[in-house]
């Protein structure tokens, strides 16, 4: 079956795994990761009904877990490691609740902390929160992590999420402490970035992470408590803020039949 990620924008990230079980235990059919970033661990658990543990597993030489990302096509996981100051990769064995380091962590720069890979899986994106700049890694068909030449990029102070547009053609860096959004080109043979014209692009206070929808892009601003709105340039890359802010008191949730979750704002 297929692999799936949920992220927790604000404290970490849970992965969760769509797996098939086993005879000699209950059937694993959701495996859900959860980083440990002072314990230096992931913990485990079976989530298909009632979430029950699995326990816990060491990252080993990775140091300080903060986010967790599945490839999308080769069945590793990759983990930064924010006291290690590196990025690792593990094999998942997902009924036997078992993660398994896959050679040595390669470097990253201070405190790395969001991953994003591209949508083909080609290129590895890691924000690197206390040396204000972006790491990018090409992904070899084993799986292995190589860093792509003058990576890792300077962005703006403080950089947290990183997020990958569905083309595959952009990268933004939503900035904490300028209160803004770094955003680049992706060189498409190479994976190396280039900054667009016009950025980095004003937020409100506290741009702390940054998620995109087809022609918009939202940003959450944690000290101004709410979510700065974009459009996205297809060609460029460019953000515009065009749709003003949203105010978390002024929005209501919904669900409609598919089972995604709905915001409607009332501007």
């Amino acid at each position: 079956m297929g692999l799936r990620v949920i992220k927790v924008i604000f404290w970490g990230l849970v992965a969760v795994l769509l797996g098939c079980g086993s005879s000699s235990r209950p059937p694993v059919t959701e495996f859900v990761l959860v980083a440990n970033l002072d314990a230096s661990s992931v913990s485990t658990f079976n989530a298909a009904d009632t979430i029950s543990s699995l326990g816990d597993v060491s990252t080993g030489t990775c140091l300080g877990p903060r986010y967790l990302e599945l490839h999308p096509t080769n069945g590793f996981l990759y983990a930064t490691c924010q006291t290690s100051n590196t990025v690792a990769r593990f094999s998942v064995d997902k009924n036997a609740a078992k993660l398994t380091l896959m050679g040595t962590p390669v470097p990253a720069g201070a405190a790395p902390t969001t991953l994003e890979f591209d949508p083909t899986g080609k290129f590895l994106y890691v924000t690197n929160l206390n040396g204000n700049s972006l790491s990018a890694y090409s992904v070899g068909s084993g799986g292995s992590l190589t860093e792509i030449a003058k990576s890792p990029f300077a962005t703006d102070i403080t950089p947290y999420t990183v997020k990958v547009s569905e083309s595959g053609k952009f990268v933004y860096v939503a900035n904490r402490d300028t209160n803004n959004v770094t955003a680049f080109q992706i060189e498409a043979n190479t994976g190396a970035l280039t900054e667009i014209a016009g950025s980095p692009f004003k937020t409100d206070l506290g741009a702390r992470a940054i998620e995109l929808s087809g022609k918009f892009a939202f940003v959450a601003n944690r000290s101004a408590a709410n979510v700065s709105v974009f459009t996205v340039n297809a060609a460029t890359g460019a953000l515009t803020q065009g749709f003003g802010r949203i105010d978390p008191n002024q929005a209501q949730v919904g669900t409609p039949r598919s089972g995604q979750l709905v915001l409607r704002v009332n501007f």
